[in-house]
């Protein structure tokens, strides 16, 4: 998102992202993207659009109410487009501009995305599994053994991520790791909780085993495995393909994602 982080050379705008990152990065950069898209479509900045607001409210209203309608002409998604109208409300709330007009867009509520899409079955998952990497089985586990998000496994820039003592019935002595009970407990951090607050979920004894082949694997790698470990990680010479130095072996949810879909 480089054009769009162009925008936060207005004080305003940087203070309005700022103030969204405070509750979640994520919504934070998906806004200031739609926000970009919308004023470079327009040809104009965040500032002129908020000055509109105040000067003809009116003006404002049919102007969105033109995009939508634009946007539906050109079979963008509903969710796509109510995800922008999202972003255009939040920075105009927050320049004390309130629409009086309420612009509807079609089928809003119809994820038509995934109206295709199915839970996999049982014999699915294994083959998913199956024709994963190390890794990829101990991620899939977490998401479909014990319900948790790709963004409690890595949040999207890094800066946290489900930990081994977030397992605390997974114990590393020496150089084996074994769990003290299954179901093993895990306990989801309130900063890696959507709802944010802290809650408990259980993996269960098939998604323990591919854990543990997982980080018996990062053991014989000489990694020295301790409680403030991501339970995924970066693979070993991560740097050698090109990437960027971190200071951190935290995964980001893309890269969870972006692994999980080649199995």
């Amino acid at each position: 998102m480089r054009s769009a982080r162009r925008l936060l050379e207005d004080g305003d705008v940087r203070r309005w992202y700022e103030n969204l990152c405070r509750g979640s990065r994520l919504t934070a950069d998906v806004r200031l993207r739609r926000l970009n898209l919308f004023c470079e479509r327009h040809n104009m900045l965040p500032k002129d659009l908020a000055e509109m607001g105040r000067m003809d409210i009116r003006k404002l209203e049919d102007l969105l109410h033109d995009h939508v309608s634009r946007l539906e002409s050109e079979q963008y998604a509903p969710s796509y487009i109510e995800d922008i109208m999202k972003a255009l409300k939040s920075w105009l709330s927050y320049n004390y501009i309130d629409l009086k007009r309420r612009v509807k867009i079609a089928n809003a509520d119809i994820a038509v995305t995934l109206q295709d899409e199915k839970v996999p079955s049982k014999h699915e998952l294994k083959d998913m599994i199956n024709a994963a990497t190390l890794r990829a089985r101990a991620s899939i586990s977490l998401m479909a053994f014990a319900g948790l998000r790709p963004q409690s496994l890595g949040k999207s820039d890094g800066s946290d991520a489900l930990r081994i003592s977030d397992i605390p019935d997974l114990a590393v002595r020496g150089y084996d790791v074994c769990f003290k009970r299954i179901p093993a407990m895990i306990v989801v951090r309130r900063p890696l909780s959507k709802a944010r607050h802290q809650y408990l979920t259980f993996l269960t004894t098939e998604g323990c085993g591919y854990l543990l082949g997982y980080l018996r694997s990062r053991i014989a790698k000489g990694e020295a495995l301790h409680g403030d470990c991501p339970v995924i990680a970066l693979n070993d010479g991560y740097e050698e393909k090109g990437r960027k130095h971190r200071d951190s072996l935290i995964i980001t949810t893309k890269e969870i994602t972006a692994e999980i879909r080649e199995a």
